[in-house]
């Protein structure tokens, strides 16, 4: 891959043909695959599940290939979920793909300079995507110390990092929330299609941390952006 300056984008990591993220070579893994329409989601073991092209068997923990995010499943790898990846350091870029027939639940977002494949490649390359389910639009800006970065960007910052997000949602919005660390740290509920989302980090710890927006409407559409990595120094952030 380095080779051929090609790109590995790890799918369905959370089953049996996923992994267990004992590596990872940043050079040419930038991305992960967050949701596959033909399958699941591959979040976190107990994350919101979009809406998916067939309900989920009463017992899945039978010969179901789909039900990789259920505990009772076969197939279910709690190792290769996007979370664990996370927490080990990995800077992993968010999209959503298709397998066969999902084509149109299975949106992979990348916002480039330039509808060019060399512009589509540097855009990967710096993790500047977001995935989703439906035609949703996901503006997500972070504002430190420095200025304003795009999702996907790393940066260190002396003051509290800023998330400003935009969504036009294809119906009304059940949740905006903005995920650190493994954590949802902020909610909310604007019931409307379009929305904003204005949140300043209150609990700075020194060191990285990273951050995202995570979209539910409520007809179980989603969208997550890529995060973006801040690092906050070893002495005191100044919290306004």
């Amino acid at each position: 891959m380095r080779r051929a300056g090609g790109i590995s984008i790890p799918h369905t990591t959370g089953r049996t043909s996923g992994t267990d993220w004992r590596d990872n070579d940043p050079a040419v893994e930038p991305l992960v695959e967050i949701y596959q329409g033909m399958r699941d989601t591959y979040e976190h073991p107990g994350a919101p599940r979009p809406k998916r092209l067939s309900s989920e068997p009463p017992d899945p923990s039978g010969p179901v290939p789909r039900a990789s995010s259920s505990e009772r499943s076969p197939s279910f790898r709690p190792l290769g979920f996007v979370w664990n990846a996370l927490a080990k350091g990995y800077r992993l870029g968010f999209i959503a793909s298709s397998d066969h027939i999902s084509g149109h639940i299975s949106y992979a977002c990348v916002l480039a300079e330039r509808l060019s494949r060399a512009s589509l490649f540097d855009a990967i390359r710096a993790r500047r995507t977001y995935g989703a389910t439906d035609n949703i639009v996901l503006d997500v800006r972070f504002i430190g110390s420095d200025g304003e970065h795009l999702m996907g960007e790393e940066f260190a910052s002396a003051a509290p990092v800023r998330l400003r997000a935009r969504v036009l949602g294809t119906g009304a919005l059940q949740s905006l929330e903005v995920i650190r660390d493994g954590r949802v740290v902020f909610s909310r509920d604007p019931a409307t299609a379009e929305a904003e989302l204005d949140f300043t980090e209150t609990a700075p710890a020194a060191g990285r941390s990273y951050y995202y927006v995570r979209v539910l409407q409520r007809d179980g559409e989603m969208a997550w952006s890529s995060p973006a990595w801040v690092t906050y120094p070893a002495a005191r952030v100044r919290v306004p």
